[in-house]
């Protein structure tokens, strides 16, 4: 894939926040944000202080440090999620070059407002975050314990845990999915059937509710007794740390105890290392759960790094990196064609495949002549030479996730807007979703342990249901610790397709797999129960010296690797 890690400067949306022009250095030098009035009492609002800090220490230049002291810094007010609240962020700097923003142990930035960004990075050369703890209040989730249940009646008796908030709060009142957290392994979700729906609530005496359930076919019974619950509010929609257009930027040595949408965002950038990241509950305390999700990185054309990182107990993917299918709107010669609106860029030199998206199978493949975006934010993509479409279109406004998926409309994707990636040296565990969610190319995932999860640990292929890609060009999975997985563990597919193959070149080697499959995944229901390694519509699949542990409930006579719809297949049997 892309080997440079150039970058387009795209026109940014800007949603709010202060915005800072750091483009006239002046002398570099460390700026302290208490000589700028942040208080670090936990009580004071101290983003407007901190912002000035931040924009004063952006215009000192490359070199330049803001350092937070021990603290308690509290951004925003408290606030609960509302459809009316305008989304914006609290810390924001544009063209920023060789900043460091620096805390210590003890520094800890808390949010009053999760639907809010804390920080908005835009257009910035290495940059540097770290030697922070971020956290929140309120948390966007209550949890409890159950104290009863009635499987005649689809009842559920629970009491909120003490200094949690009720369930009446307002942004809980319309959640229906229940969430009970039954897992074997840990204190975490288990998958082997879908989260309940609430039908009706009562209270029954302080912070003591019977919750009715809508579905018959859940397992209300005495075994749910005693287990933790949780009830997670979604409007919750800013990052802990967005980083837009940017290059050579670094995370290092943060702690993130609680999150709205997810930890990372990275969108459009060239290369960004995420190092010595802990995301997850405080050590020591009664919380069960954070919020939102890991990483998410797209159309980004550098590598992204991710090592020496511990995740555990988040609601979505550990790690998602992709781009976006993007439908093709018409064609104005058989090498041009026009697309809908995208966020992303296309660059001469980009390889570009198009899609049969009634039968989800590859078309053909070419280079970008040229591209240019319209005034109405739509593409005009020149190829080297003329690809096929079919049917065109700009999609249904409004259309649900899965009438997208089902649209028919020929789509491109381009395999050079979403770079590559190395994950290595981290350890994942207890997760709502996937582990690590891959769709690129020239990427390693080595050295990490995997455990007490049930989606899988590796999933890597692209997701139509998202829309999401591209396919795999190139991809290692090696040196890897799976342990108490029970989906496939590792899974590479082109998913909802099962004939067609577009992934190429994986290779699965020295990879240890202990106490797999030992309970069914409903989200996986196509796949075979047993199966560590899962491979799927690729050409070019290398899956050696593989060592197997299952446990006394792996169910016995099921391979541990399963290869279906793939060609140029090399592989030696697991070792036990």
């Amino acid at each position: 894939m892309c080997s440079q890690y150039r970058f387009a400067i795209l026109l940014g949306l800007v949603i709010g926040g202060i915005w800072i022009d750091a483009s006239a250095a002046e002398p570099a030098d460390a700026l302290n944000v208490r000589d700028f009035g942040a208080k670090g009492d936990g009580n004071t609002d101290d983003a407007p202080a901190i912002d000035q800090a931040l924009a004063a220490a952006a215009r000192h230049g490359p070199g330049a440090t803001l350092f937070l002291p021990k603290g308690t810094y509290s951004l925003g007010t408290r606030t609960l999620a509302d459809a009316s609240i305008k989304r914006v962020f609290f810390l924001g700097v544009d063209h920023a070059n060789g900043l460091t923003i620096e805390g210590e142990s003890g520094t800890v930035l808390l949010s009053r407002d999760l639907v809010q960004t804390t920080f908005h990075l835009e257009y910035c050369q290495n940059v540097t975050i770290r030697r922070l703890t971020f956290d929140a209040d309120p948390l966007p989730y209550t949890q409890g314990t159950v104290v009863a249940a009635d499987p005649v009646n689809r009842t559920i008796d629970l009491q909120v845990d003490k200094a949690y908030d009720d369930i009446d709060r307002p942004d809980l009142l319309n959640i229906s999915e229940f969430r009970i957290c039954d897992s074997p392994y840990s204190n975490g979700w288990k998958e082997d059937q879908y989260f309940p729906k609430l039908e009706n609530r009562v209270r029954l005496g302080p912070g003591h509710w019977q919750l009715t359930m809508a579905w018959k076919d859940y397992r209300y019974d005495a075994g749910l007794i005693g287990k933790k619950w949780m009830l997670w509010a979604k409007g919750y929609k800013g990052w802990v740390v967005h980083i837009g257009h940017s290059d050579g930027c670094i995370v290092d040595d943060l702690h993130i105890y609680e999150a709205g949408s997810g930890a990372f965002d990275l969108y459009g950038n060239g290369s960004v290392t995420i190092r010595q990241v802990t995301i997850g509950p405080p050590p020591g305390s009664d919380r069960i759960f954070c919020g939102g999700g890991g990483a998410m990185s797209f159309f980004n054309r550098g590598t992204v790094i991710v090592e020496d990182c511990d995740f555990s107990h988040i609601d979505d993917d550990g790690f998602n990196l992709g781009t976006h299918f993007v439908r093709v709107v018409g064609t104005t010669a058989p090498d041009t064609c026009r697309t809908e609106l995208w966020p992303g860029t296309f660059q001469a030199g980009d390889a570009i495949v198009a899609w049969d998206w009634q039968k989800k199978v590859e078309r053909g493949e070419a280079k970008v002549l040229s591209a240019s975006k319209e005034k109405d934010g739509h593409w005009l993509v020149k190829f080297d030479r003329p690809l096929e479409f079919v049917t065109a279109g700009e999609g249904k406004p409004g259309a649900t996730l899965k009438e997208q998926e089902n649209d028919g409309i020929d789509r491109i994707v381009d395999l050079d807007s979403c770079g590559s990636c190395i994950l290595r040296r981290n350890k994942i565990s207890s997760m709502r979703a996937r582990c690590f969610l891959v769709k690129t190319g020239h990427s390693v995932i080595e050295d990490n342990l995997f455990y007490d999860t049930h989606m899988p640990g590796v999933l890597a292929g692209p997701e139509f249901f998202w829309g999401e890609g591209p396919e795999l060009r190139g991809l290692i999975i090696r040196h890897n610790v799976f342990r108490n997985i029970d989906a496939p563990n590792i899974q590479v597919a082109t998913f909802t397709s099962a004939a067609g193959i577009s992934n190429r070149d994986v290779t699965i080697e020295d990879n240890t797999f202990e106490n797999y499959g030992q309970l069914p995944v409903i989200y996986m229901r196509d796949s075979p129960r047993g199966a560590a390694i899962e491979a799927r519509n690729t050409d070019g699949v290398t899956i050696r010296n593989n060592q197997m542990k299952p446990s006394a409930s792996t169910p016995y006579g099921v391979n541990p690797i399963v290869v279906e719809t793939c060609r140029n297949v090399q592989m030696t049997p697991a070792k036990d």
